[in-house]
């Protein structure tokens, strides 16, 4: 199982016992590479962070990930934007499951203009 973070977030900031899931360079989580995410059988992200492996490319510049995973599931997708889902959905092609997980019930999200 690999879990993904911003390399921009510190060590200390991540649970211990999340820790042993994340690759660390410096004392901050690696950035990810093809080879990192194809040695896993799980790998968990944030739709934000879904982006580090949109952003793995071939040497002739295709997606190296697209279609690689079997299930892509969006957690809380009652609450978030359909924007959102876009770069993990940027993974999937015709053979992958999606699933939309989360409470119809709660607080849609909040959006503001001023």
């Amino acid at each position: 199982m690999r879990r993904i973070f911003t390399d921009m977030r510190k060590k200390a900031s991540i649970l211990e016992k999340v820790q042993q899931y994340v690759l660390f360079e410096q004392e901050k989580p690696k950035v990810v590479e093809e080879a990192d995410v194809k040695s896993c059988q799980i790998v968990i992200a944030t739709t934000t962070e879904a982006s580090q492996l949109v952003d793995i490319k071939h040497q002739g510049g295709q997606p190296a990930l697209k279609g690689h995973f079997t299930h892509i599931l969006i957690d809380e997708a009652g609450q978030i934007l359909e924007a959102e889902c876009v770069t993990p959905l940027a993974l999937a092609d015709v053979g992958t499951c999606v699933v939309f997980a989360g409470d119809h019930l709660q607080m849609g999200p909040k959006v503001r203009f001023q």
